[in-house]
């Protein structure tokens, strides 16, 4: 008897140890892992920056900018990767809100709708996007643009907790 439980007990045990990760099962939703990633968000901020400072050297503003904080619906991080993208390209960022120039960046949805629940989406139609405009002003008048967008998905309702019955008929 004592001798059939040893395999036993090591199958079992190997089965455990096998079936281990460190990482255990992903919190996000299905929509918020087809978000951008930061990675994303990254590419965009080092391209607004290029054209932040080329907009910058182009029309002579000199001088230390201000970078006001991100309206809409950015990332928290987004500033940060956008302000350390500037510095890289030798702009100038005051920590005050005092100085000639002032960079403002907004985003803004596009074509993001919500997804019925139950209702399949249509493949031909795309995926919407999320624009981020940024403006450069010189003495409060705005001197340059850039923008750029990522590609955004559909938000789909949370499901309802509990047991959804279909009836037909």
């Amino acid at each position: 008897m004592a001798f059939s439980r040893v395999p036993f007990a090591l199958v079992v045990v190997t089965a455990l140890l096998g079936c281990r990760t460190d990482e255990g099962p992903d919190p996000r939703t299905p929509a918020e892992m087809a978000a951008p990633s930061h990675l994303d968000w990254r590419a965009l901020a080092r391209d607004l920056a290029d054209d932040i400072a080329r907009g910058a050297s182009e029309r002579g503003a000199a001088g230390p900018a201000v970078l006001a904080s991100v309206a809409g619906g950015a990332p928290a991080y987004f500033r940060d990767l956008l302000l350390a993208e500037l510095l890289d390209r030798g702009m100038r960022i005051a920590e005050t809100a005092e100085a000639p120039l002032r960079i403002e960046c907004r985003t803004t949805s596009l074509g993001v709708v919500p997804i019925l629940r139950g209702a399949r989406g249509n493949p031909a139609t795309p995926p919407g996007k999320i624009l981020v405009l940024c403006l450069l002003a010189h003495d409060g008048a705005y001197i340059a643009a850039a923008q750029r967008s990522l590609v955004a998905p559909a938000r789909p309702e949370p499901p309802v907790e509990g047991i959804v019955i279909e009836v037909t008929g």
